[in-house]
């Protein structure tokens, strides 16, 4: 996902749309537990970013997600699980990564 972002940065959206592809692939990889695919928001928000993100993609993987945050921590979640727009809550987690994910460094 890091090399996604510094790749949009330098304005590489070849290799950019490739790391966000590779992040996801990783987060929903069957030998990851939920804390790690709920992190696949984070790719999915820089596809959502550079318009690479197909709808199935979206579609294939919100519900999921919002039912692992929710087993997780639904106040933690909360952005999440009460916005009903699942693209704005990735546009939101685009610039501001650290509403979800504190840990993030920047």
């Amino acid at each position: 996902n890091n090399m996604g972002r510094v790749c949009y940065t330098l304005g590489d959206m070849k290799n950019a749309r490739k790391f966000f592809r590779e992040s996801l692939e990783l987060c929903f990889s069957p030998t990851m537990g939920p804390t790690v695919q709920v992190m696949g928001l984070l790719p999915l928000s820089g596809l959502r970013r550079i318009s690479a993100m197909e709808g199935s993609v979206a579609d294939s993987v919100e519900m999921r997600i919002r039912g692992l945050a929710k087993n997780l921590n639904p106040d933690h979640f909360r952005l999440l699980l009460e916005n009903s727009d699942f693209l704005v809550t990735l546009d939101i987690l685009w610039v501001r990564p650290e509403v979800l994910f504190p840990f993030t460094y920047r």
